[in-house]
């Protein structure tokens, strides 16, 4: 009796076989994997340099403000004046920055804890 092809009987492939096609399958999943993540990476770059011109920008701001008081108020106790209340305000006003500035840092710093896993949201202070 004449064997049809669809009537034979079927044999395990060899192990090489299924290592082979193991390896086809990881290749192809690396490379959808790395073609997914590309516009993320290239997204998460974006953000990163965003967020860095925004911080430094904030900060520098704050350390402008505290520069020019202090210069102004040296120049007011160097000129024959000496207006007192004037040094005191803009010494107030440079002191008012600082603050500013050390809340600025502060919280970046309890961001980047809380990223890193150090710290945990119900230790910071409002």
């Amino acid at each position: 009796m004449p064997r049809t092809p669809w009537a034979r009987r079927t044999v395990p492939a060899p192990a090489t076989d299924v290592m082979g096609a193991e390896l086809v399958v990881h290749d192809a999943l690396d490379g959808a994997i790395g073609l997914a993540l590309a516009p993320l990476s290239s997204h998460v770059t974006e953000v990163r340099d965003e967020f860095l011109a925004t911080t430094t920008h904030d900060v520098l701001q704050p350390m402008t403000g505290i520069k020019v008081g202090i210069q102004t108020a040296r120049r007011e106790l160097a000129g024959p004046s000496r207006e007192i209340a004037k040094v005191d305000r803009l010494l107030k006003r440079a002191e008012s920055e600082v603050d500013r500035l050390t809340a600025l840092v502060t919280s970046l710093a309890n961001a980047s804890r809380i990223t890193l896993g150090t710290i945990s949201s119900w230790k910071l202070k409002p």
